[in-house]
């Protein structure tokens, strides 16, 4: 269960800065060195005399995180990182349709559409009439996986910088002025893996970046994100929508408000019940259907779901490692998991491998 295994993941500050110009252009490309192969050297600045990263070949797939005019500055699979290469050595040229954003905003209020990333937003974050900016990057790992590098930078300077492991598939950005503060917020929403999204927020105080800390109801998990992703911000509440997740179909849908620098829930209801469980639709979209006697715990008792019971997962608590469902007749509770340590990417519920307690894993994405 990917989510479950990547929730450690959290954003940590960095201190190297990147900035893409505004006129990125981001996609896919092959080295051509030429006719007869050869190799180029992967530099760490637009220069030759910068130093070498690694060596890249004639015929090598990249990614092009920034077209450039002489220099382009890309993600090497073979060297494992991003570097720079003359533009005139990349041939089969394929553009993203991601379009790289570049947005100043003369006012921000406590409603807010959201925004394509990656992109530079121009803003006024802390209130003292000069804009400051926010850069939101695209990157790869050493194993050429994507994610999203976010930068404050202040009117005065560096502020601070998070690696947030989001592919660059449905993010955005959106930023939220509360009325009685002169403080804004920057939330950024993305997708982590198959199809699970959390939202994450930022802002400025005194020169440096902050992390806005999530509040939730239970069983949800407090930290610095929230599970879900940002449908919009709109009088001063950002509301998280409900999410397709593997095993199984989360629902919720969860409204959270500002208060001291953190989010707190505010809705009158989530979990299951504002969805409609009697639409059969829904069910043969969602629905489970164990293979096994499963362990589960109904209200405070231990229980037994039996074989080919039909239910819906409606949450996930990781750092209780349950697992909340309900059942056809309305029956709700929930089921113990732990990881599969000989299958990375599985779990066991109640003890059973995931396969084995149930007919179908409809893994979202």
């Amino acid at each position: 269960m990917k989510k479950v295994l990547i929730f450690g993941l959290m954003c940590s500050l960095l201190f190297q800065v990147f900035s893409l110009s505004e006129s990125a252009v981001f996609g896919t490309g092959t080295v051509y060195v030429r006719p007869s192969g050869g190799t180029l050297h992967l530099r760490s600045a637009r220069t030759t005399e910068s130093e070498s990263l690694g060596i890249v070949h004639h015929g090598d797939e990249i990614r092009v995180l920034d077209l450039g005019d002489e220099w382009s500055y890309i993600f090497s699979y073979r060297v494992g990182t991003n570097g720079y290469i003359k533009k005139k050595y990349i041939a089969d040229f394929v553009p993203d349709e991601n379009v790289f954003n570049s947005i100043t905003f003369t006012d921000v209020s406590d409603s807010s559409d959201t925004y394509s990333i990656p992109g530079e937003f121009l803003l006024d974050l802390d209130g003292d009439n000069t804009l400051d900016t926010v850069n939101v990057s695209l990157h790869y790992d050493e194993y050429g996986n994507e994610y999203m590098r976010l930068i404050i930078t202040s009117a005065f300077g560096s502020s601070g910088e998070a690696t947030i492991p989001f592919s660059s598939y449905a993010s955005t950005i959106a930023f939220l002025k509360p009325d009685d503060s002169s403080t804004v917020y920057v939330f950024v929403t993305g997708d982590e893996c198959s199809s699970d999204f959390a939202t994450y927020g930022f802002y400025l105080e005194n020169g440096h970046m902050k992390n806005v800390s999530f509040f939730p109801p239970e069983p949800f998990e407090p930290g610095i994100r929230m599970d879900g992703h940002m449908d919009r911000i709109e009088n001063g509440e950002v509301h998280i929508e409900p999410v397709l997740d593997v095993l199984g179909t989360r629902f919720y849908d969860i409204t959270m408000s500002l208060n001291s620098n953190a989010l707190t829930y505010t809705g009158d209801g989530t979990y299951w019940y504002i969805h409609d469980l009697s639409d059969p639709e829904l069910w043969e979209y969602a629905s489970l259907k164990t293979k096994a006697e499963i362990p589960a715990v109904i209200g405070e008792n231990p229980a037994t779901l039996p074989p080919e019971t039909e239910l819906i997962v409606t949450w996930v608590n990781v750092s209780d490692q349950k697992i909340g469902f309900i059942t056809k007749d309305m029956t709700s509770g929930y089921f113990v998991y732990d990881e599969n340590t000989d299958e990375p990417w599985c779990i066991n519920v109640g003890g059973i491998f995931e396969s084995d307690a149930f007919y179908f894993i409809p893994y979202a994405g």
